[in-house]
């Protein structure tokens, strides 16, 4: 069966099929996200149109705006011009689902994050609250539901990385959402996006997520002792020690620094500290992508299966993911 779709106002797929031998689906680009994982989960050939094409169709034949108008202005511009459709392949349609997956992810994280502070500050001043603890445990179950979904989506790229100690599914993940290697040319241009070079650093302009986690990757390797890791932090943070002040950024940019009494003095424990964690995120970040550029993207069989029937609500546009 062939169908022509369009996401209705009412909040809904509003349908019109012709017989056909293949399954496919056309629609138009523009529909949130969540919406477009219950066509990915039924396993149909997705094709996606550009909403120029349509609003340009639909002024030619002078056709007013409805739900079962606009599904019947995607068919006509198959008939007239099926070239203006796009195929969303397989892979690209595993990438969607999982960055959608890990993009609800951060959003409770950062959710996550305020309720717990908000919580800290009542209970200061008012005592235990039970609301907030409930809220933070349904927070905390959806994460671990959204990790179950996304886990047989990054099979291949976690067993590429497994010899790093303490890097687990959640932060590949978010890492793959955020910076996935295979958008990047070359290693330099990688470091350059997730803000480990003199380039992103002068300029300041990096991916500021991508390199927090990095950051949380090499304080992992830290905490589990990854034997080239942490013995790569220590050796470069020993190194830091036995320089002296003059050499802090502090220093040259003129700042104040309550540690510093003299240009001369050794330098802080704090500042060896960053420059060595820096070096590993860097050395990790490199890691990565040698490891995971140029993967070839490995759909597992439960791939078009809902997980518990579970609908994410992301209604960011779809075209991103066209670029």
């Amino acid at each position: 069966m062939r169908r022509f779709a369009d996401w209705g106002r009412a909040k809904k797929w509003v349908f019109i099929d012709e017989d056909s031998p293949d399954n496919e689906i056309y629609i138009e680009s523009g529909c949130p996200k969540y919406a477009m994982t219950q066509l990915i989960d039924q396993g149909y050939r997705l094709f996606i149109c550009q909403g120029a094409d349509t609003a340009k169709l639909r002024k030619e034949l002078k056709w007013e705006k409805s739900d079962e108008n606009d599904a019947k202005l995607i068919q006509e511009l198959f008939i007239q011009s099926p070239e203006s459709f796009i195929e969303f392949e397989k892979p690209q349609q595993l990438m969607f689902k999982r960055n959608l997956i890990m993009s609800e992810y951060e959003a409770i994280t950062k959710e996550l994050v305020g309720i717990k502070n908000r919580k800290s500050a009542i209970v200061k001043e008012f005592g235990p609250n039970q609301t907030y603890e409930e809220t933070i445990k349904l927070f905390e179950g959806t994460k671990q539901k959204l990790l179950k979904q996304v886990r047989p989506l990054i099979k291949e790229e976690m067993s590429r990385v497994s010899h790093i100690k303490g890097i687990g599914p959640a932060l590949v993940a978010r890492i793959l959402a955020v910076a996935h290697p295979n958008k990047f040319s070359s290693g330099s241009a990688y470091r350059t996006y997730c803000g480990f070079t003199k380039e992103s650093r002068g300029t300041n302009k990096f991916n500021r997520l991508a390199k927090s986690l990095y950051y949380l990757m090499a304080q992992q390797t830290m905490i589990h002792k990854d034997p080239v890791y942490r013995e790569m932090y220590d050796t470069v943070k020993e190194k830091e020690l036995t320089k002296t002040c003059a050499t802090c950024w502090l220093t040259i940019k003129g700042h104040k620094c309550k540690k510093r009494k003299s240009p001369d003095q050794s330098v802080c424990p704090i500042r060896a500290h960053t420059v060595a964690l820096n070096r590993v995120s860097t050395k990790i970040a490199t890691e990565f992508f040698k490891k995971l550029h140029g993967i070839n993207v490995i759909l597992p069989s439960e791939f078009f299966i809902s997980t518990e029937g579970e609908v994410m609500h992301i209604t960011n546009d779809i075209r991103e993911f066209f670029q």
